[in-house]
C-alpha cells in the first residue's frame, strides 16, 4: 500500500471526462508543492492538447515528468454473441448497417478514438464515434450492445 510505503496518507481522485482534460486542470490547479501527482495514459500528454483550438493546458510549461509506470496495448472489443470474430465480420457489419457501426471511446481525440476511426477508414465502410465519458461506461454500452466497437486498453 502506499500510505504505508510513503509513511502518510494517500487520498486517490478519480475525474474521468474529456479525455483527461478535467483530470490534468484539477491538478494543474493544485499547488506544486511535491504532494499532487497525476497517473495518466500517454494521450494526455501529447495527443489532448494538440487537437483544441484552444489549447487548454501547455504539457511542456505547467507538468514536470516524474516517471513512466507501464504500458497498455489496445484491443479492439466487439459485444459477444454478434458473430463478429475478425475484421472482415466488422466490416460486413457495418456495411450492411445503415449508418455503419457505432464505435465508441473515452473520450474525443483519445488513442482509442483515433485509431478506431483510422480503422473504420482503412475498411473503406461507414461510422459514427460515440465518446464515453471514460472507459467504463463505454464498456457497460459495449456489453449492453448499445455500439458495434471499442477500442479499450486491455486492462479494462
Amino acid at each position: 500500500c502506499a500510505a504505508r510505503e510513503l509513511g502518510q496518507p494517500v487520498v486517490v481522485q478519480n475525474k474521468p471526462g474529456a479525455n483527461g482534460i478535467l483530470a490534468v486542470n484539477y491538478l494543474k490547479a493544485q499547488p506544486a508543492d511535491g504532494y499532487n501527482l497525476l497517473s495518466i495514459g500517454m494521450s494526455q500528454m501529447t495527443i489532448t492538447p494538440y487537437v483544441y483550438k484552444q489549447q487548454p493546458y501547455d504539457p511542456l510549461r505547467d507538468f514536470d515528468g516524474v516517471a513512466v509506470l507501464g504500458t497498455s496495448p489496445l484491443v479492439l472489443a466487439v459485444p459477444a454473441g454478434q458473430g463478429i470474430a475478425s475484421l472482415a465480420d466488422l466490416q460486413k457489419l457495418a456495411r450492411s448497417t445503415p449508418g455503419g457501426v457505432n464505435f465508441g471511446s473515452p473520450g474525443k481525440g483519445s488513442p482509442a478514438h483515433l485509431l478506431t476511426s483510422a480503422l473504420i477508414e482503412k475498411l473503406g465502410v461507414p461510422g459514427t464515434h460515440v465518446p464515453f465519458v471514460g472507459e467504463g461506461a463505454g464498456l457497460t454500452a459495449l456489453m449492453g450492445q448499445q455500439i458495434h466497437a471499442m477500442t479499450l486498453v486491455i486492462g479494462t
